[in-house]
């Protein structure tokens, strides 16, 4: 089990990078395609660019990657505040119809895209950088990597796995849904029992394995390291 997810969890980064290295110039030069017919503001007139709709056909699987491409865009960390500022000032321009002579649809998505990747959906309120999930590959990757490879003793397997579990929980609470209100104790429950839960299983079955006398020693090898 360990083995298999953190596999398809290593394999799911390197094709994310591998995806966004492929389609990024693809992305920037074909038309965008709205797959909803929501009210536009009277600066719709912006030829091919909503407020509303997804920039990409999400009826189409190609429409899909770009989209999820752009939302894990690794430089939104990076994103300042004087950048976040202008592109929320762009898009209220569009809103109220004062958009300088000359901007470009590209121009607007850029600016949609940034505000959503680095504000919270519901609070406004800016994501850590580290949280956002422009940063969920560049962060698990490490991760990943250090489960992996690191000599699979007790002390590594309970730090790989507390480190997993304290970057999952604080990726899921800034991207929270804000209007479950959950107790703080009731979250940090949560997490203590996720951290004991992962760390007693990876230790256990470890200490399993290597009592298995039946496994060969390279197939021992492998499933300790896995």
């Amino acid at each position: 089990i360990f083995f298999g997810a953190r596999d398809l969890s290593l394999v799911f980064c390197l094709f994310s990078i591998s995806a966004l290295l492929c389609c990024r110039r693809a992305s920037l030069e074909v038309r965008p395609r709205h797959c909803g017919t929501m009210p536009e503001t009277p600066t719709s007139l912006v030829a091919g660019f909503s407020l509303t709709s997804p920039r990409y056909d999400q009826a189409t699987y190609l429409g899909r990657v770009r989209h999820f491409i752009e939302m894990i865009d690794p430089r939104a960390m990076f994103t300042t505040k004087s950048q976040l500022r202008q592109s929320e000032d762009l898009l209220q321009r569009f809103r109220d119809g004062t958009l300088a002579p000359g901007t470009t649809a590209l121009e607007l998505w850029r600016a949609r895209q940034r505000v959503e990747a680095v504000l919270h959906p519901q609070t406004k309120e800016p994501i850590f950088p580290l949280f956002r999930m422009a940063a969920f590959v560049p962060a698990n990757l490490p991760i990943a990597a250090m489960m992996m490879m690191l000599p699979q003793t007790v002390p590594t397997a309970i730090a790989g796995q507390w480190i997993n579990q304290t970057y999952n929980a604080g990726f899921n609470y800034c991207n929270r849904n804000t209007s479950n209100a959950d107790s703080s104790s009731a979250l940090l429950q949560s997490y203590l029992w996720a951290c004991a839960i992962s760390c007693g299983m990876a230790v256990g079955l470890g200490e399993l394995v290597k009592r298995a006398h039946s496994l060969a020693p390279a197939a021992r090898a492998v499933v300790q390291r896995a």
